[in-house]
């Protein structure tokens, strides 16, 4: 079988501000798969009707023929796939399906584009009943890119390799992998037990940040003061930085509590710019989360009063404080304490008001997707045409398609800005349908709907078609 071309980017088809184009020159059965965007040429997001979702997933869960499909197009599956489904635009068992071929999967982009994605299932479960079950399946999925990387950090690995190692490992440790959790015990003790440890540190710098943590996670109060004692110690402000995020890392709320008191004590080590990193680390850890929120609430006179006017600051400890909040008593709880403080927020008043807007997300999420997804990780343990939804003349943005054996030139079309709700330009979504192609049935189309969104959100239309904007 001939191998698809995932290099070619040059376009060849243009779409300009008309509201659909037929390709007739894509010689491709129902069996084959087609990939747009080829290596993320353009900036839009790209969505599929079932049939080729389908048949994407069982070529990458082909071992022997995977990589058949660009590393940049694996990784651009996964993230459209994931943050697709986290918009409602498609449905979680099949952007889950997308993420099973992972355990084979060793480059670096795909996994990136993976871990950001499952990021946000993962804090949205960890307080759940059923966290288990996606425990079980991210450490069977990381396993193999676990023992491939390893844990020992080689001064001669390429830079990628260097980027995976840090979040594989993170990721492992934080979810328990014993190998992953003893080497990062050992290398922190033997540092513990270092004649001077503010000068002699054996740990390498790239690791720092996964040893930390993990060895303060699961130890205790011993642990936590030689880090505290190192950050006291230090001048290097990047050590200054990891010390502080990994602090938060402790299971102990009493010692979690009387970190964020710090935070907002004078003379207490802890220097003002540095309060809102405070909230953060102790924010990303499931047992310092509601803590940190409550100090928030409860503290805030005391907050607003040490910081005074750093915007800066206060933006970022409320944010940080309530940005995995996915319940609805939590929720009203941030209504209540927006609308007792309205005349004091000031500055924050649009930080407070962003942090309800992301709480009112997280909560429909949850009720949207919760049990689907445990469900779906209880099961587990060519004619072309495009239609666009604008007709303003922007700068044209490039996207390729690769059929399974055969690869096609791109085309182009416009966007427009109209309805951006954040600065940057606006990404699009293709949704492609796939149709039977042989003789008697009906030619393969792809639907195309302009979206309008932030750089940053998971933005696109239902397979088979045209849908509201999101």
């Amino acid at each position: 079988m001939e191998q698809p071309d995932f290099e070619t980017t040059k376009p060849s088809s243009w779409l300009g501000a008309e509201p659909s184009k037929n390709l007739t020159d894509l010689p491709a059965g129902n069996q084959h798969w087609v990939i747009f965007n080829i290596k993320e040429t353009g900036f839009y997001r790209v969505n599929y009707d079932e049939m080729n979702w389908r048949l994407l997933i069982g070529q990458l869960q082909d071992r022997d023929r995977f990589q058949q499909i660009g590393v940049i197009n694996r990784a651009q599956l996964l993230d459209d796939a994931l943050n697709l489904a986290r918009a409602g635009l498609l449905n979680y068992s099949t952007a889950l399906d997308v993420t099973k071929y992972l355990s084979t999967e060793l480059e670096y982009l795909p996994w990136k584009a993976a871990f950001t994605g499952l990021g946000y299932i993962n804090n949205m479960l960890i307080k759940t009943g059923n966290y288990d079950k996606l425990k079980t399946y991210l450490l069977g999925l990381v396993d193999n890119l676990y023992r491939h990387t390893g844990f020992t950090d080689n001064p001669s690995d390429p830079q990628l390799t260097v980027y995976k190692r840090v979040n594989v490992l993170s990721w492992a440790c934080l979810l328990g992998f014993d190998d992953c959790v003893r080497n990062s015990v050992t290398q922190f003790q033997n540092w513990m037990s270092t004649p001077n440890p503010d000068r002699n540190n054996p740990i390498s710098a790239n690791l720092k940040s996964v040893v930390y943590c993990s060895a303060i996670r699961v130890g205790g109060q011993d642990e936590w003061d030689f880090a505290w004692q190192r950050y006291r110690n230090t001048n290097v402000g990047s050590e200054k930085d990891i010390l502080l995020g990994a602090l938060g890392c402790t299971r102990e709320t009493w010692i979690l509590s009387r970190y964020l008191e710090w935070s907002v004590l004078e003379n207490s080590g802890i220097r003002k710019q540095d309060s809102a990193r405070v909230f953060s680390s102790v924010s990303s850890n499931p047992i310092g989360q509601p803590l940190a929120y409550n100090f928030l609430r409860n503290k805030w006179d005391k907050i607003k009063e040490y910081l005074g006017s750093s915007l800066f600051a206060i933006n970022n400890i409320v944010r940080s404080s309530t940005r995995h909040v996915n319940e609805q008593f939590e929720l009203d709880d941030l209504k209540k304490f927006s609308s007792v403080h309205h005349h004091e927020l000031g500055t924050a008043t649009r930080a407070v008001e962003q942090a309800i807007e992301q709480a009112r997300a997280n909560v429909k999420w949850m009720e949207r997707n919760y049990w689907p997804i445990v469900n779906w990780l209880g099961n587990v343990t060519a004619v072309v045409s495009i239609e666009v939804g604008s007709t303003c003349h922007e700068p044209q943005i490039s996207a390729l398609i690769a059929l399974q054996s055969i690869s096609f030139n791109s085309y182009r079309y416009q966007l427009c800005p109209c309805n951006i709700l954040a600065t940057g330009p606006p990404p699009v979504i293709l949704s492609i349908t796939l149709t039977n192609q042989e003789a008697g049935s009906s030619p393969m189309r792809a639907d195309e709907q302009g979206q309008h969104e932030s750089a940053k959100d998971p933005i696109g239309v239902q397979p088979g078609g045209r849908r509201q904007l999101w």
